[in-house]
């Protein structure tokens, strides 16, 4: 796999004076990288076009952009929603779609442009899925389309709910880095084998395989990384 550009050395995990941020804070109040989620083929296409193109959502086709995560959130907040459903696991599997590899880039904050950065509550947008036909709902719905970050609900939202940030404009290669790669399929089969002798039984819910896949796939995309330490981080945080 080609990098799109060398990766930088100054990832930083020390601590930040702001509370919801261990890591990685500046002015915006926002992790110094967000990251973008595809799978090989897509990933190639990027290159290819030197884009990072917007595209439509999967879920009511309402908000157009690139779709990104920060890492501490993801971790944190993705874990257990409505009846302790992994949504870390369900965006994974439906990026990698089977046997393709997931593709994991690291995009600097400092190189957006801060006012084409938008955040979704996924809490409230998947409650609105939920409760709504998506062909009622209205084209300025916040859960839908995103509200703008650097605002108290963006700080508020971010330290107790899973969020998404969504980029409304092409985003260059030239600006962003290869962060790594990882099998979802063969990833998810090692951590059925695991969970199974972790526990010594075969009794095992799902939540016990979605979590070590996620483990596992995070080791994997971030190995020889410097977010591997922040994942440390960030499970010591966990069980504290």
């Amino acid at each position: 796999m080609i990098n799109i550009s060398p990766v930088r050395s100054d990832y930083n995990t020390k601590r930040s004076q702001t509370k919801a941020n261990p890591h990685f804070g500046n002015k915006y109040n926002i992790d110094r990288y967000l990251y973008h989620a595809t799978n090989d083929w897509r990933y190639k296409k990027i290159l290819e076009s030197g884009m990072i193109k917007p595209t439509l959502d999967d879920c009511g086709k309402k908000l157009c952009g690139v779709f990104l995560i920060n890492l501490q959130n993801f971790f944190l907040k993705w874990k257990n929603i409505f009846n302790n459903v992994d949504l870390r696991y369900i965006l994974f599997q439906r990026i990698a779609r089977g046997d393709d590899k997931l593709v994991l880039i690291r995009i600097p904050i400092d190189k957006l442009d801060m006012d084409l950065l938008r955040f979704r509550d996924q809490n409230k947008f998947l409650k609105s899925r939920l409760a709504r036909n998506f062909s009622e709902l209205k084209p300025d719905a916040h859960e839908m389309i995103g509200a703008p970050v650097n605002t108290e609900a963006e700080k508020m939202a971010r330290e107790k709910d899973p969020i998404e940030y969504v980029y409304t404009a092409p985003i260059p290669t030239g600006i962003v880095e290869f962060a790594g790669e990882a099998n979802f399929r063969s990833i998810e089969i090692m951590a059925q084998q695991q969970a199974v002798l972790a526990k010594k039984t075969k009794n095992l819910s799902i939540n016990d395989v979605h979590t070590k896949t996620i483990e596992i796939i995070l080791n994997t995309l971030f190995e020889n990384q410097p977010e591997l330490n922040a994942i440390k981080q960030l499970r010591a945080m966990e069980k504290s």
